[in-house]
């Protein structure tokens, strides 16, 4: 394997920078708003968890409501959806 120019490792560097001022953004908007897994919305909204996803899946939204999707998939959404839901309707 040929040896890498001062360019090319300087570069790998820099995106592995941006990565982790990515993760960290994400970090901050987490931290600054609670938020609350698909199970426990669906049931303050007396549904079940799959129908959230369903809608998720095939809108991007659940009714105006937009989830952070985790590095493991999960959907953790805002503690006041159901404030958000009442506003919107």
């Amino acid at each position: 394997m040929a040896p890498r120019s001062e360019d090319a490792k300087s570069s790998i560097f820099d995106s592995g920078l941006s990565l982790m001022n990515c993760k960290n953004n994400i970090a901050t908007i987490t931290d600054n708003r609670r938020l609350i897994p698909t199970d426990q919305l669906a049931a303050q909204l007396a549904l079940r968890p799959q129908s959230i996803r369903k809608r998720y899946c095939q809108t991007g939204t659940y009714f105006s409501l937009r989830p952070v999707k985790l590095a493991n998939g999960r959907l953790m959404w805002p503690a006041d959806s159901i404030k958000q839901l009442a506003e919107a309707a």
